[in-house]
């Protein structure tokens, strides 16, 4: 590889970049319990754009590089930012020929490839944009065998990530029966490869008059377009609803049994106090109480393993268990056990005292306070 034709491209790699990165700090694990050890995105940002203070992460707009792994490593959706997912699965849905590609960033454009590779794909930025939805996208579209272009990364301001896209390059390729492969040298016997920019997709003069009529034959439609909007409320994060997208669209011959989908136990120790229920951010987690009985439920493809509820149960009722697959990962009802009433507030609560968790605090508490179980139905404040 000839650096001193990329050293240009580096010197623009800010101009390459996705940006207008935006930060939801309500949705940050830190703003539910200023306590929490979660520091994933400071850690791995290439930049050290992010901080997290009490209660929320900052960013640092003119330090950020634009990379995009925040995007999709936050486990519960704090960025958000140019889809660079939605864009590479819509330039490659309009490739004749893309049963094997190679994958290249923004600033070095790759021209040579093994023989046996269909196309070179080009994103706008960094590789790093690319959660494992994407690898599974692509396998959604018939993509068989995947090459990672990192030639680039050893003279990349940011190339320290070259680890980190081939970690969800393999996460990815667990999920899939899909060959993904990282190249850090160029082809031996590289032969000319055509090269479709992911913001300026390839199209055939047939397809062009397809669009302008009002549709896209070429395009494959196998995999539809994923509203990827933030989320709202609590819902899971863009990268966990554009993954199970695509994992709905694989054919199931295509799909591993690869264990990826968090799962938990719960013991008697539980009160029913309902606070892992109020704190989960995706909403995999949910509960119904009422003056006889409790159920705990739990929607494994919307968890994310935030890890937040299991920090804030008190009595360490509800404990992680074994990863399952995508064909068993099914909504499921982890508690359902009586209820009583306490003796003192009259509030429904799981437990031997008379008093319920919240009562049985004030009485050695006095100046103290515990929330109390809500019925269903109740409005939470």
């Amino acid at each position: 590889m000839n650096l001193l034709k990329l050293a240009p491209l580096l010197e623009q790699f800010a101009s390459t970049q996705p940006g207008g990165l935006r930060v939801d700090s309500t949705r940050c694990l830190h703003s539910w319990n200023q306590a929490n050890a979660c520091e994933q995105c400071v850690v791995a940002c290439p930049s050290q754009a992010l901080t997290v203070a009490p209660g929320a992460v900052t960013l640092d707009a003119a330090a950020c590089s634009g990379c995009g792994l925040c995007l999709h490593l936050c486990p519960t959706g704090v960025f958000a930012g140019e889809d660079e997912t939605a864009h590479l699965l819509r330039s490659v849905a309009t490739l004749r020929a893309r049963a094997a590609l190679d994958l290249t960033c923004g600033p070095f454009a790759a021209t040579l490839a093994d023989p046996g590779v269909d196309a070179i794909v080009q994103v706008q930025g960094c590789l790093a944009s690319l959660g494992a939805a994407a690898y599974v996208g692509l396998a959604a579209l018939g993509v068989d065998a995947i090459g990672l272009r990192l030639e680039a990364c050893d003279a990349c301001p940011i190339g320290a990530l070259r680890e980190t896209i081939a970690a969800t390059a393999a996460r990815a390729a667990a999920l899939t029966h899909t060959t993904i492969t990282t190249r850090a040298a160029a082809p031996a016997a590289g032969v000319r490869k055509p090269l479709h920019a992911t913001h300026a997709p390839h199209y055939s003069r047939r397809a062009l008059l397809h669009r302008f009529v009002g549709s896209d034959r070429e395009a494959d439609l196998s995999l539809p377009p994923l509203d990827s909007s933030p989320p709202a409320g609590k819902a899971p994060p863009l990268e966990r609803r554009a993954l199970l997208h695509a994992l709905a669209h694989l054919p199931e011959e295509r799909r591993s049994a690869a264990a990826y989908f968090p799962t938990f136990t719960t013991s008697s120790a539980c009160t029913a106090c309902q606070t892992c229920a109020a704190v989960c951010p995706t909403g995999a987690l949910s509960s119904e109480l009422t003056e006889h009985a409790f159920a705990l439920h739990l929607e494994p493809l919307a968890c994310t393993a935030c890890g937040l509820c299991v920090e804030l149960c008190a009595p360490a009722a509800l404990q992680p268990a074994p990863a399952v697959a995508y064909i068993d990962a099914q909504p499921i009802t982890l508690l359902e056990q009586a209820t009583r009433s306490c003796k003192r507030c009259r509030a429904p609560f799981a437990g031997e005292s008379d008093l319920c968790p919240a009562c049985a605090f004030r009485r050695k508490h006095p100046a103290g306070m515990m929330s109390r179980p809500r019925l269903v139905g109740t409005p939470q404040p």
